[in-house]
């Protein structure tokens, strides 16, 4: 196999998911588990990571839900994750999650994710990412 036909391959997640190929000569199609051919309508590309995380819904004048997850996938501009619970639909959300980087190899980083709930399935949540924020996480203060 020569290094171009490697390049127009499309890839495939597991479980199916489709995803953008690598090579923009195909015209962006992908293949499914099927091997049919569709066309990827995201804008964004999505990555698998399992990640846990913090939640707490911020809608005004009700009282708050907290809870924790474990994020599916995440893009630029949404996020799915599995909640401990279900969530209201067109929800205010903040998620704080423990990114698996470190600065500079050795402070431990935090995405902070502002966004609405988009949907909710059970406890399948997707959320649409108004903001977001990497930051070092705070050491303990000395006791």
């Amino acid at each position: 196999m020569h290094s171009s036909e490697a390049m127009e391959r499309p890839i495939v997640l597991p479980r199916g998911r489709p995803k953008k190929s690598a090579s923009p000569r195909d015209g962006g199609l992908v293949y499914s588990s099927h091997s049919a051919a569709v066309e990827e309508r995201r804008s964004a590309w999505r990555y698998q990571l399992k990640l846990a995380l913090n939640y707490r819904i911020r809608d005004k004048g009700a009282s708050q839900q907290i809870g924790h997850g474990e994020t599916c996938d995440i893009s630029s501009q949404s996020l799915r994750f599995t909640a401990d619970a279900p969530l209201p639909a067109k929800s205010l959300i903040e998620l704080s999650i423990d990114w698996p980087a470190r600065r500079d190899e050795v402070a431990p980083l935090r995405l902070t994710v502002i966004g609405t709930i988009l949907r909710c399935v059970t406890t399948d949540v997707v959320v649409l990412i108004s903001r977001y924020g990497l930051d070092p996480v705070a050491a303990p203060a000395p006791a």
